[in-house]
């Protein structure tokens, strides 16, 4: 398992049907995505209280109605970093769950 750290502007934000939050990311010329689940379905995660928090973060940033497009919200990201393209044509690298949030100016 590896925790990555990436800087990055939130561009989008939406709710999949799993419940996760999803966020579209820019840094550069590369998109990506990183994604807060829904803690309802983590409970006995060791990660539990931080996943919670984090959404919880997001939400009150971005607003609780979503989907939302051209937000130009600039954060720091902390989360489990992993490879997986889930059939795209991407390297698919992302960060699900995400464990802390900070906002940039």
């Amino acid at each position: 398992m590896s925790v990555w750290t990436i800087e990055a502007t939130i561009k989008e934000a939406s709710l999949r049907s799993d419940g996760d939050l999803y966020l579209v990311i820019e840094a550069g010329n590369i998109r990506g995505c990183v994604e807060a689940p829904d803690p309802r379905g983590c409970k006995g995660s060791p990660f539990y209280e931080q996943i919670a928090q984090v959404r919880r973060k997001i939400l009150d940033k971005v607003g609780g109605v979503l989907p939302k497009y051209d937000l130009n919200v600039r954060a720091k990201f902390m989360g489990i970093g992993f490879f997986g393209t889930a059939g795209r044509g991407d390297n698919g690298a992302r960060l699900e769950p995400l464990l802390g949030v900070e906002w940039l100016p």
